[in-house]
């Protein structure tokens, strides 16, 4: 929603506006958008980002002034393509700009060889002031906040939200708050950003879903409902956002919480990394300022007290949750509210980052033999990973006995170098040099990113030998198998 200074101000309707999410693993919700239904009064434009299988471009789907029965709507509601770990969806009531497709978000910009994508869910008073090396392609002060904000961290040399000291971002929003409602979900594919307006102009809702869903989780409202398990059923913990609370359409009751106002959240992988008040200096490490750790006891909420705090497990599946009154939200319960939080069990995991590091690595290793070696062949499997924990700027490979050689990718995805040696040779040295800068690991310590999300299905007669105590009965289905792996 966007307004210039002046602008009249109208009664929204109370459709969520802003929701993101972002899950341990990937997922496939399902999005039914029923305000685009018949009787329904379509919104200005409505819009879903995403990054499918991890990569760093985000899939972005909008449409502006979309009619009833829209064919994008069938398509977000039906395409399996939306699997993510990272979604934002936000739904437009226009106030100034055209309704254009440039005017609709979520926004995406690329920076530091990735997509970027935000959310904004409130009104300046006035468009914002001074030179970015970003420019908005549309007539929204939403746009312009997400250059200013790139702009910024641009600047400061910064490539992901990660570089980015939660102290300084926070800064960056408050100074931004200055000019209006700011409430906002920013992600660059890895973390996800949340910021509550600090002056509470619209509310930020949080809660958190915890497996086993049962035999379905969907949540919802009369404009949305985001069904997670209709394509599937996943093991998936995850952190759900929204500007409005939605009750449960299928499955356990949500345990919404307020994100108190001028709060900024710092999510990665389902988990919350940080979140930090108002009261942050720049100053402060990163990642480790003003985490809200909840004590072992804690007092009771008041009423209309509902600061964010973690969940408590969900219902077992075949319980049946208790029932509200129609038309209201479990969540805007007082008494729901007041229940005491009872913390659940979860290992504490270190929040540092890693700095980056550029290493020249020589590995040298000599063969010498009693008599000379007429023929040979070699596999060297001396080249370092090329991924996102790591840059591989240069690697090369240098034998003392020359020869015929070929490289290939082994079936575990490993470059591997065969040699044929024809000449005699009664010693052979074989040098390996590399340029590798070793970027961030990961700071939740859950798992390594290289761990594979399903089990290996090419298999050397031997290998398979060796490993058949060890491995699944085959029999097992497929999918079992996988899901299965991804529980563990």
């Amino acid at each position: 929603m966007e307004a210039p200074e002046g602008a009249p101000r109208y009664h929204l309707p109370r459709m969520p506006n802003l929701l993101a999410m972002s899950f341990e693993g990937p997922l496939t919700p399902a999005f039914d958008l029923h305000c685009l239904d018949p009787g329904h009064k379509p919104p200005d434009g409505w819009g879903i980002a995403c990054y499918p299988d991890g990569e760093p471009a985000a899939l972005v789907l909008k449409e502006a002034a979309p009619p009833h029965g829209s064919i994008r709507s069938a398509l977000v509601s039906a395409w399996e393509r939306l699997e993510s770990s990272i979604f934002l969806v936000h739904i437009r009531t226009a106030m100034w700009g055209a309704l254009t497709e440039a005017n609709t978000q979520p926004f995406q910009r690329a920076w530091g060889r990735r997509e970027w994508v935000i959310a904004h869910s409130g009104s300046l008073q006035h468009k914002l002031d001074g030179a970015s090396r970003f420019e908005p392609v549309g007539s929204t002060d939403s746009e312009q906040v997400f250059c200013a904000l790139l702009g910024r961290t641009a600047e400061r040399g910064c490539k992901t939200l990660s570089d980015i000291p939660p102290a300084v971002l926070l800064s960056w929003f408050h100074d931004l708050n200055r000019h209006g409602g700011l409430s906002l979900a920013l992600s660059d594919g890895i973390d996800l950003a949340v910021y509550a307006d600090r002056r509470g102009d619209g509310s930020i809702f949080v809660c958190e879903l915890l497996p086993p869903y049962g035999v379905g989780l969907a949540l919802g409202d009369e404009d949305l409902t985001v069904d997670l398990t209709r394509r599937g059923i996943h093991s998936r913990k995850g952190i759900v956002v929204s500007s409005e609370l939605l009750v449960a359409r299928e499955g356990p009751l949500p345990d919404w919480r307020r994100l108190q106002p001028g709060h900024l959240l710092i999510i990665r992988e389902g988990a919350v990394r940080a979140e930090i008040g108002p009261d942050a200096s720049e100053a402060s490490p990163p990642f480790q300022i003003h985490v809200q750790v909840q004590p072992q006891a804690q007092t009771p909420l008041q009423p209309g007290d509902t600061a964010l705090r973690p969940a408590p497990p969900p219902a077992m599946p075949g319980s049946s949750p208790a029932p509200s009154p129609a038309g209201t939200s479990p969540a805007a319960d007082p008494a729901a509210a007041e229940r005491p939080f009872v913390p659940r069990a979860r290992p504490l995991y270190p929040a540092e980052r890693s700095e980056v590091r550029r290493y020249d690595v020589l590995h040298r290793t000599v063969y010498r033999y009693a008599r000379p070696v007429e023929r040979s062949t070699h596999l060297l499997r001396l080249f370092p990973a090329h991924d996102r924990l790591q840059t591989v700027h240069a690697s090369r490979i240098t034998t003392s006995a020359e020869g015929s050689q070929r490289d290939f990718d082994d079936v575990f995805g490993n470059r591997v170098r065969r040699l044929m040696l024809d000449t005699s040779f009664t010693e052979l040295v074989i040098e390996a040099q590399s340029d590798v800068e070793v970027l961030d690991v990961d700071p939740l310590d859950f798992r390594p990113r290289r761990v594979r999300s399903t089990l290996p299905l090419v298999w050397m007669p031997w290998q398979r030998q060796i490993l058949q105590p060890f491995l699944l009965p085959p029999e097992l289905p497929e999918s079992e198998l996988d899901e299965l792996t991804e529980y563990a």
